[in-house]
């Protein structure tokens, strides 16, 4: 139950990331900056009504066959409530996009995405943490009732 409440107020300790958190909800901005080309052959699950074909055979997402471009599949506005229609079926060029590096530190890519639609390039943790903070004195108090 505590850990459940933690993961819903994403809150750490350490003001470390949460594994199960998905800091990239709400912002969609590597849906519509990239051309996202992919091999089909590795992606048969991908809807294909979601799927462009250029002349030369290449396959790529619909709206994002130009970069630039937002893919078809992002629905709601980038930077703010937004989501893959087709997220179980996304390519795998989608999947193995990541905001972090192995390091710790964020993608540069994602860095340049973010800022190319608008929005603060960097993730601030800070910021994350100290909007939780009315949250955090929240599960304070519950803690404590619970012992």
């Amino acid at each position: 139950m505590i850990q459940s409440l933690k993961n819903l107020f994403q809150i750490n300790p350490d003001k470390s990331l949460i594994e199960d958190i998905d800091y990239c909800q709400n912002c969609g901005a590597c849906c519509s900056y990239f051309r996202v080309i992919f091999d089909l052959r590795k992606n048969m699950h991908v809807p294909h009504e979601y799927i462009f074909q250029y002349e030369n055979g290449e396959v790529a997402m619909k709206g994002a066959e130009i970069i630039f471009g937002k893919c078809e599949a992002l629905k709601g506005t980038v930077g703010h409530n937004c989501s893959c229609e087709i997220y179980e079926d996304r390519p795998d060029v989608c999947r193995k996009f990541s905001i972090w590096n192995q390091d710790g530190t964020q993608n540069s890519e994602c860095i340049k995405a973010r800022e190319h639609n608008g929005l603060v390039g960097k993730i601030d943790l800070n910021r994350i943490w100290q909007s939780n903070q009315s949250s955090n004195y929240l599960l304070s108090i519950f803690l404590l009732f619970q012992y």
